[in-house]
């Protein structure tokens, strides 16, 4: 890398870099000043290698797995599952920005990001709430499971329902989404894993799961509501421009 713009070693790398810019509007914070920081330059290796993006998604998703089960285990492997989850949590976003260095982006590769994002986020929260249950022996958290599962569907619908009524607001809807449903919490749960208080965050993230799906929800249907009345905004306007060039066009006829 000698600086030179027809240098491809340090194009790629300028390349690599700005990746990290891409997804800075719609970041939620630490995703933007830590993860980001960190997975572009994994990515920048990677590209160098035949790894494709679905083999980084796969990879990721078992060590996510491997993270819920360790927290359903007692305090020490909490502890590293609340780690190995922060580690998943940088890596996923090497995926995209592989696919992106290598120009191998499809719809099938974001689907299966987006899926399986779910999916470990899921196994991850039913394993913290099984470790409390081990851990205390309280047969509430045989309640908060079904209670927690319930939030969860509902912030998956609600995104869903988001990402469909967002029109000319993706980029703020996208925004919300990714603040209410961010993997930010990975911070908070290694936090509590630390200091063995992680009932507080099952509790915690059981009831805000319908907190944010909620919100989520009231948020597509102002949106929806708005992105209405600008498609009826515009027909009206088109249909007063068209009556306006019939109208100009009866006229001229009639002079001539």
């Amino acid at each position: 890398m000698n600086g030179r713009p027809g240098d491809p070693a340090h194009a790629e790398y300028l390349l690599a870099r700005s990746i990290r810019d891409e997804t800075r509007e719609k970041d939620a914070p630490l995703a933007r000043w830590v993860d980001r920081r960190l997975s572009w330059r994994l990515s920048y290796w990677l590209a160098r290698t035949p790894l494709k993006p679905n083999h980084v998604t796969i990879v990721n998703t078992l060590l996510g797995f491997l993270s819920g089960w360790l927290f359903t285990l007692g305090y020490s492997a909490r502890l590293a599952g609340a780690v190995l989850f922060l580690l998943v949590t940088t890596l996923d976003g090497v995926d995209g920005e592989l696919a992106r260095l290598k120009m191998q982006e499809t719809d099938f590769g974001a689907t299966l990001d987006l899926v399986t994002d779910a999916i470990v986020n899921l196994v991850v929260l039913l394993g913290v709430i099984l470790g409390c249950y081990r851990a205390g022996g309280s047969r509430a958290y045989l309640y908060l499971l079904p209670l927690f599962a319930g939030g969860f569907a509902l912030c998956a619908i609600a995104s869903y329902r988001a990402a469909r009524s967002s029109g000319d607001n993706s980029l703020r809807m996208a925004w919300l989404v990714e603040r209410l449903t961010s993997r930010d919490f990975a911070y908070w749960l290694l936090f509590f894993a630390l200091f063995d208080r992680l009932a507080i965050f099952a509790w915690g993230i059981a009831f805000g799961s319908y907190v944010a799906g909620i919100l989520l929800m009231w948020a597509a249907s102002r949106m929806k509501l708005k992105s209405n009345a600008v498609v009826a905004a515009r027909s009206v306007t088109t249909t007063e421009r068209t009556a306006a060039s019939v109208a100009k066009t009866d006229s001229a006829g009639l002079g001539a």
